[in-house]
């Protein structure tokens, strides 16, 4: 059925099941799990169908009543590998559960305030920070480490924690991080635990492996921190539990890829049994090194620091003057109002290696330009645009809680490639490492996407996986058809599957330049229920493949992210960033990004090898535009139509090698044919359209859309 089967395929099927079955009785052989057969014809002589006990490959019909030979060929199933576990319940950390009662060890990591202090809802001793501030996310609690990590050895890694002061649905990022100051005075940071979204205010364990511990130079000190969430956000932590991994074979040995295990490998060449599936054209990473033409390496531009000398305030609007052509260097520590550039000037984000560049603004207005990096020269450090603002009653201006482009929009960060591809073995429950067919430029701490092959796919129940990079493997690989392996910090929840005739995808979500709506007021608040009872048009109650839940009407209707549109006379040149808490449920046009209206006007301009997630209202937005190149993107979580050609007068857009996952429904589906009107808000007036969501909305003619290029997963919603 998931191949859409035909009744003459199915015949086949059956009538392969009864030759096998026939075989088995004649032979008096039982069928051994994982082993492979051949059931050949002893007439005819033809071996009919290799048969194995998980997906079955079937060439014909054949006469049944004739006389049959079991022949075995090879068991293929070695015993499976243990799973992953965790050490008893300590910690090489002192006052690792607070529940000595002082705050001792444990002291502030940089301008907070901590303490120890009774939590109702554990019954115990708990670690809070607060007084944080918005615009530095590594201030939080830790204490020294020093002499408490063996040079060698793996680690388990384990830590309970909570918001303390945020709303219901809000979540933020989180992260544990082992400091490391060389003897030379030098440091560096490495990522015991990370998750990009998971920290919400109800108590949460997470578990991670941290290791081998290899510092690169003599160490001086050590210290352990926990630090990420954003926009100021009080958080609190217990039961913190750093053990040595008692599973490792030897303290000092050097990681090597994980053992091949008793699945089937697939590789590039055969991963379909229906198509040949095109792959995307050789990337050119030159720009990630041997770069050129850097904007903000122009000697001419400002320095945004010597043309705001004056401390600013919170909220200020900034209009750059006219003619100038100005540069951000580091981080602008206000969170700003409104920021306008006029059509004669410009404003260059820069690189900061060490501490990245963050912008808080209500919403920019780019009627000149705005630039980071280019296409000879990409942007290696981080860069993150925050936009801020409440969702309203009524729709407002594109430039409120938005980056509004009637100039030009260059945003160029660092090119990673493969942008996804697909497991090339079964991933299992427990395992901490991913094979994957392409090789791959990833960097430990990105965020990955691991998609369900669950048949249900919704907001109340599904199998997606976010996780995080721990390291990666491109050589001395377990065989030929591995091309890479994706060691991560935590462990996987579910089975992925990785057979011939499709494989999971995985696709990465973390770019250099993020563009993203504020944790405090984007995220929709009409979350529960979770879920409803779903019934006929006639109002009965029914089910779908034993699913008799649905996403309850009027729910995950509020979310209220950033937004980027070009219209007017603007173009958009986007390439490598991540657009994470975009999108404005049932405000029309408030898109994550969106190419409004612009007909033959915005030549050569494109979308590419970017990520979108957790999008509150579709992907990207191609409206009454042509010529647009929307390539090798990633989208995961999203409401709404995904990929979208809005009024079916697009011409000339090419639409490639782009993966969608895990897409909802515009509040709920219909009761018979999944689909129902719903309210949406104009800035003049309020229209209705449909509910229905899909990965692509494509109405028009003369545009490249290329099935087999662009993945999805069916999915009951």
């Amino acid at each position: 059925l998931s191949h859409f089967m035909t009744t003459r395929d199915i015949m086949k099927r059956f009538a392969s099941a009864l030759l096998l079955c026939s075989a088995l009785l004649t032979e008096n052989n039982g069928v051994a799990d994982g082993a492979e057969y051949v059931v050949t014809n002893t007439m005819q002589g033809d071996a009919l169908e290799q048969v194995t006990n998980d997906f079955p490959q079937v060439y014909g019909i054949y006469d049944v009543t004739k006389g049959v030979t079991l022949v075995y060929n090879q068991v293929v199933t070695p015993p499976p590998t243990p799973s992953p576990t965790f050490s008893p319940v300590s910690s090489i950390l002192p006052n690792w559960d607070f529940e000595s009662g002082s705050i001792s060890p444990w002291n502030a990591n940089g301008d907070v305030n901590v303490a120890v202090v009774l939590d109702a809802d554990r019954g115990s001793n708990v670690g809070v920070v607060t007084g944080r501030s918005a615009t530095a996310n590594w201030h939080g609690i830790g204490q020294d480490a020093t002499g408490l990590f063996q040079e060698g050895e793996d680690y388990n890694v384990e830590i309970s924690a909570k918001l303390t002061d945020a709303a219901d649905g809000v979540s933020t990022p989180f992260k544990l991080t082992l400091q490391i100051t060389f003897a030379d005075d030098t440091r560096s940071w490495q990522s015991l635990f990370y998750t990009g979204s998971g920290l919400t205010n109800q108590w949460q364990t997470f578990q991670a492996y941290y290791g081998p511990f290899q510092p690169s130079a003599s160490v001086k000190a050590l210290r352990v921190f926990a630090e990420g969430p954003t926009d100021g956000l009080s958080f609190a932590i217990d039961d913190v539990k750093i053990t040595p991994d008692l599973t490792t074979p030897s303290p000092t040995q050097a990681p090597t890829a994980a053992p091949t295990q008793p699945d089937h490998l697939v590789d590039a060449s055969m991963n379909t049994e229906r198509v040949v599936i095109p792959q995307p054209p050789p990337a050119d990473l030159s720009a990630n090194t041997a770069r050129s033409s850097c904007p903000h390496d122009d000697p001419t531009l400002i320095d945004w620091n010597t043309q705001f000398s004056s401390p600013l305030t919170e909220g200020q609007d900034i209009t750059i003057p006219a003619g100038t052509h100005i540069l951000v260097s580091e981080s602008i520590s206000s969170k700003l109002g409104y920021i306008t550039i006029p059509d004669s000037s410009s404003l260059v984000i820069g690189e900061d290696p060490v501490n990245g560049i963050s912008i808080d603004a209500n919403g920019i207005d780019v009627q000149g330009s705005l630039i980071a990096g280019s296409e000879t020269c990409r942007i290696q450090s981080q860069i993150t645009i925050t936009l801020h603002g409440s969702r309203p009653d009524t729709s407002q201006p594109f430039l409120y809680k938005g980056i509004a482009v009637t100039g030009t929009l260059s945003l160029h960060g660092k090119r990673f490639y493969r942008t996804w591809t697909r497991l090339a073995k079964r991933a299992h429950t427990g395992e901490n490492f991913l094979y994957l067919q392409d090789e791959v430029n990833w960097e430990p701490g990105q965020e990955l996407v691991l998609v369900t092959t669950a048949l249900r796919d919704s907001r109340d129940w599904h199998e997606n996986e976010v996780l995080v990079i721990d390291r990666i493997e491109t050589a001395n690989l377990p065989s030929s058809e591995v091309k890479s392996v994706v060691y991560l910090t935590s462990t996987i929840q579910y089975d992925h599957i990785a057979r011939p005739e499709y494989q999971t995808e995985v696709g990465l979500l973390t770019r250099t330049i993020k563009v993203q709506g504020s944790a405090t007021d984007s995220q929709p608040t009409d979350t529960s229920p979770s879920s409803c009872q779903l019934y006929d048009h006639n109002g009965s109650a029914r089910s779908v493949f034993g699913y008799d839940q649905v996403t309850c009407p009027n729910t995950y209707l509020t979310g209220y992210g950033g937004h980027i549109v070009m219209y007017g006379s603007g173009m958009g040149f986007v390439e490598g960033v991540e657009l994470f808490r975009m999108g404005q449920t049932n405000f029309m046009g408030r898109y994550p990004i969106h190419f409004h209206i612009l007909g033959d006007n915005c030549p050569g301009c494109y979308f590419k090898d970017s990520s979108v997630h957790e999008s509150y209202y579709r992907c990207i937005s191609v409206h009454a535009t042509n010529g647009i190149t929307v390539s090798e993107n990633v989208a995961y979580d999203v409401t709404g139509f995904c990929y979208y050609l809005e009024d079916g007068v697009e011409e000339d857009n090419t639409l490639s090698y782009n993966l969608a996952a895990h897409i909802h429904f515009i509040g709920s589906p219909g009761r018979f044919i999944n689909s129902s009107l719903i309210t949406i808000k104009t800035l003049e007036q309020t229209a209705m359209f449909t509910s229905t969501t899909s990965l692509f909305l494509l109405l028009s003619k003369h545009s490249s859309w290329r099935p087999a290029e662009n993945q999805c997963c069916p999915s009951i919603s």
